[in-house]
């Protein structure tokens, strides 16, 4: 293998993008899995001209190819030690469709989701919906024979493909499918139909007779039965060993009914619920899904699934099966009848007690019925997310057994778990006999990887038992390769060996995929090898939480398990700027990566000082959806604060990351910077100059500071004394932010405005002309956390008297009032920070809690307009799951009609739109959502963004104006007080 020649031989002719720094490859050594390799080099083809580049220069160097999508394989297909095609960035289009007769012809690069939407206008759909459809390609999916919760009315991958084009390891075009092959050797044909003859009775013999079955090569498509020979049907499945696609034609399917019906049956034990399987399925649903009581109770510290369980769970059930029924309302019906009657015969009941508890629980709400799926869909990753060292690990997790064995066989292995003293969490495809189980391990100890190996293999004989299949969904990769002979027998192990040699007689495409794979238990392989070691740093952060080095940041960063759940395109905010670069380096997967490389040498020496880190963390704007959207919670806004600590240590602040995080301090001379930051952005020479000094866009103008910037002394107003607490709790401090202090004086006014007609006692969080109180979150921009700890200190000091009294601590700006709830406990941990943590509310928040408590009605005047309101989140509400309260507060103001707009970052972020470096990109984070939305607005609709940056993005790319949610009460409400 000569990466040189490799190198050399793509600097010709190659239009997409080739990359071979450590950083670019260490990023594409890992997947979904638990294995980690190195690859040579990294390439994005534009075209089928590229991949044919990346072909010949592949075979040139002697360099193997593994083609890839979104990078999610649970068993380490998709890393490999030659050249990595990544197909997601470029070779993701709708190439052809044909609506009538449902045919769609696509590249392999587009993920399920997307494809879905483009095809949902049609009315249609493509039903493998597997749980990654945010970030899955169909390629991938193809790759890998995919299967999805409703496989059983839709069959899996080959069941509705149509035909394959691409390339053969030779550089040969190839197109193949239900309609015979073009392109592909006669010879290789014909030796592909007289190994499906003479292995004919093995193949019926030894393949599992289970629909989830996609281990080895699918040589039941040889089969005399089987003709005309379809060789699709054949790569279906082959993770891209045997050939590269290029175009994928797809079989679609009507959309569902939109009126489904779930019932959410519960158990008292494990065992009643996978008895119960083989009884549900004859009622005919679209999907049978379990979750288990380890997985519903994971799901309860997350809070963004807390709503979800509260509408779905009573009790405490030991499991509960999900059944999906998705035809007309009257047939769902009765399925739900016949379903309730099912669990009745079987002796269930709410309320029985015992033995007897359970029930079924009928969601018709879509919802509802939504967010349950999106849980289930979660399931995998929900179970990664326990902080401690051992984790749960993916090698025996889709093996799928014949419904009548399935109690046994989970009886069973979990007793397996227990005598290797661990235990695992069940979840997924019970319709199928195909349970995700993960045991709880740490394979950075040698024992615990012995412990693997011993799982698997009595894992496997026990499905061997029962005539099931060892790969049920996830494919072979690495994990279970190796016992295809014990599985299938050495006759037709040595059959996928005669397949690969015809396709790849030189071994060029994944080679150890499926044909003489290594060990499963290789620690050379994994992502945690021998010697494996991470840094000890003197963090800013309390990372005690977590386990491992540098006081648990190791465990931190570890969190990351590859999902990729921050790869999706829409929906949430997670993750802006992959949303607009599409570069694994921009996600936060590529990030939490390039971290763990750089900080276990992995990458060079003192690579957590060098480009690679740098260049990763450069895009992330801190919006902090990672930390609510990321199923594992990785917070790479913390860790990007963390990392920043650590490189200024060494190298200090650069001037311009100086002066924004110094704001809180100079802004007090105001009077001198309203009009030197007016001439900066009304003369263009000087917006020049500002670039080349400081490094701000010159074609971005900079907040500016008000004239008359708001005082803690005008709380204290003479029209107060005579207000009066309305109940317990009707104190409130006004915590006031640096940017609405200075700059934008009108919000907090207009807060206090409204407060004060309704009642309340408002306190000023400081006495006298003492210096305003600041969050800090302008210093952690820059990662001076020992600066922001200083003002989380003082901050802390003033206002725990206030907290101690009982007074909510109410703030304007998302970003500054949530860092005490968030940064605070982990600058000054303790009891006194989590108490202000607690007490600390957004105004939306407020508003919300206390109209529900009925303490807080807003009036407005019996002749008060209509008016139509477009709300958009900051990032930091999303984050903190607060958009349910502006929401409701918008809600509660009578003759307003909210509509929240679904967006991403708005691409200000602080002070990422105002860099000369990022502006640009800033701009398209803008246009992916918010800015058409706008536009869109009419002109009398009233738009509303409670963050500084978000108003300032809306004025500064439409011209239009946003209002805080104070100032649209204080507008509303103010009506009625004249």
């Amino acid at each position: 293998m000569d990466a040189a020649v490799l190198q050399k031989e793509l600097s010709r002719g190659f239009r997409g993008t080739a990359h071979f720094g450590a950083g670019d490859r260490g990023r594409y050594a890992t997947d979904a899995s638990i294995y980690q390799v190195m690859p040579a080099g990294v390439v994005l083809p534009r075209d089928d001209a590229d991949l044919c580049r990346a072909i010949e220069a592949c075979t040139r160097a002697e360099v193997p190819l593994t083609m890839r999508g979104g990078g999610t394989s649970q068993c380490g297909q998709t890393v490999n030690r030659g050249l990595i095609a990544d197909m997601s960035k470029h070779m993701n289009a709708v190439l052809a469709l044909d609506a009538q007769a449902r045919r769609v012809l696509v590249q392999p690069g587009i993920v399920l989701d997307e494809l879905n939407r483009q095809l949902r206008p049609h009315g249609l759909w493509f039903p493998v919906d597997v749980s990654t459809a945010s970030r899955a390609t169909i390629g991938g999916m193809t790759a890998n024979n995919s299967c999805g919760a409703r496989s059983l009315r839709y069959g899996t991958m080959r069941d509705n493909l149509l035909s394959i084009s691409g390339y053969l390891a030779s550089g040969a075009s190839f197109s193949a499918g239900r309609d015979g092959a073009d392109g592909l050797p006669e010879e290789l044909l014909a030796g592909l139909l007289a190994l499906g003859e003479t292995e004919a009775e093995e193949i019926r013999t030894r393949f599992p007779k289970v629909q989830r079955r996609v281990g080895g090569y699918n040589l039941d498509a040889l089969l005399p039965e089987a003709a005309p020979l379809d060789v699709a049907q054949l790569l279906a499945g082959s993770e891209g060993t045997l050939a590269v696609f290029s175009a994928i034609e797809l079989k679609l399917s009507p959309l569902p009914p939109a009126h489904k019906r779930l019932g959410a049956c519960h158990f008292p034990s494990f065992r009643a619920a996978m008895e119960a399987a083989q009884h549900i399925v004859p009622l005919g649903p679209t999907s049978v899904e379990l979750v288990d009581l380890t997985l519903l109770e994971l799901a309860r510290e997350i809070p963004m699934f807390r709503p979800t369980l509260e509408a779905f769970v009573r009790g405490r059930p030991a499991a509960v099966l999900l059944v999906e029924f998705a035809d007309t309302p009257a047939e769902n019906a009765r399925s739900m009848e016949r379903l309730r009657d099912t669990m009745a015969d079987m002796g269930l009941g709410f309320g029985e007690g015992g033995a007897a508890e359970g029930g079924v629980v009928d969601l018709a709400d879509p919802a509802v019925i939504g967010a349950v799926g999106e849980l289930r869909k979660a399931g995998l990753n929900i179970m990664m997310s326990m902080k401690e060292a051992g984790k749960p690990v993916s090698f025996v997790e889709d093996c799928a057994v014949p419904l009548r064995h399935l109690a046994d066989y989970t009886d069973r292995l979990t007793a397996v778990f227990a005598r290797h003293g661990t235990q695992g969490t069940w979840y997924a495809h019970a319709s199928e006999g195909c349970l995700h189980v993960r045991p709880v391990l740490n394979l950075k100890l040698e024992e615990d990887v012995r412990k693997m190996r011993a799982i698997a293999e009595e894992a496997f004989a026990m499905v061997r038992e029962y005539k099931g299949s060892h790969s049920g969904e996830h494919g072979d990769g690495i994990v279970r390769s190796e016992f295809h002979e014990q599985m299938f027998g050495p006759r037709l192990t040595a059959a996928f060996g005669r397949v690969k040699e015809g396709f790849d007689p030189e071994g060029l495409l994944n080679p150890g995929r499926i044909v003489e794979p290594p060990r499963m238990d290789d620690r050379s392989l994994m992502r945690y090898p021998p010697g494996y070691r991470f840094a000890e740093l003197d963090t800013g952060f309390d990372w005690s939480a977590w386990t491992g080095a540098s006081g648990g940041f190791q465990g931190a960063v570890e969190m990351c398990n590859n999902n990729g759940a921050c790869r999706k395109l829409r929906g949430g905010a997670m993750c802006p700027s992959f949303r607009v670069t599409r570069d694994e380096r921009d996600v936060t997967r590529g990030r939490a990566n390039t971290l763990r490389l750089a900080l276990t040498g992995q990458i060079g020496a003192d690579a957590l000082y060098g480009p690679d880190v740098e260049a990763a963390l450069r895009l992330c704007v801190g919006c902090k959806a990672c930390q609510r959207e990321c199923p594992t919670g990785v917070d790479m806004a913390r860790m990007k604060t963390e990392v920043l600590y650590q490189r200024a240590r060494r190298a200090g602040v650069p001037l311009r990351e100086r002066l924004i995080a110094e704001l809180p301090r100079y802004a007090r001379y105001h009077r001198v910077l309203r009009p030197l930051v007016g001439v900066r952005n009304a003369l263009p020479p000087l917006a020049w100059l500002s670039e080349g000094l400081f490094g701000f866009a010159r074609d971005r103008s900079l907040p500016g500071f008000a004239a008359d910037p708001f005082r803690d002394g005008e709380i204290a107003a003479p029209d107060q004394r005579g207000a009066t607490a309305r109940a317990a709790g009707g104190e409130v401090v006004l915590f006031t932010d640096t940017f609405s202090r200075w700059m934008e004086p009108g919000i907090p006014r207009a807060a206090l405005r409204v407060l004060r007609r309704a009642g309340y006692r408002i306190h000023a969080p400081v006495a006298g002309r003492a210096p305003p109180l600041c969050c800090g979150r302008t210093y952690l921009a820059a990662g001076m956390i020992d600066d922001a700890r200083a003002q989380a200190r003082r901050t802390l000091e003033l206002l725990l008297p206030h907290v101690r009294a009982g007074r909510t601590i109410l703030g304007l700006e998302p970003s500054c009032l949530l860092t005490l709830r968030d940064e605070f406990p982990a600058l000054l941990p303790g009891e006194e920070s989590r108490a202000l943590a607690g007490a600390a509310r957004l105004f939306e928040e407020f508003a919300a809690e206390e109209q529900a408590a009925g303490r807080f009605v807003p009036e407005v005047a019996p002749a008060a307009p209509q008016r139509r309101i477009l709300l958009h989140g900051h990032c930091h509400q999303k984050a903190a799951g607060v958009m349910g309260a502006m929401e409701a507060a918008l809600a509660a103001l009578p003759s307003t009609e909210a509509r929240t707009v679904e967006t991403s970052c708005c691409g200000m972020a602080g002070a990422f739109g105002y860099r000369k470096e990022t502006a640009g990109i800033s701009r398209k984070m803008a246009e992916a959502d918010l800015l058409p939305a706008v536009r869109a607005a009419a002109p009398e609709t009233l738009l509303v963004a409670n963050g500084t940056s978000c108003r300032h993005q809306i004025a500064e790319e439409s011209g239009r104006r946003a209002w805080h949610l104070a100032e649209l009460y204080d507008l509303v409400t103010g009506e009625r007080s004249k």
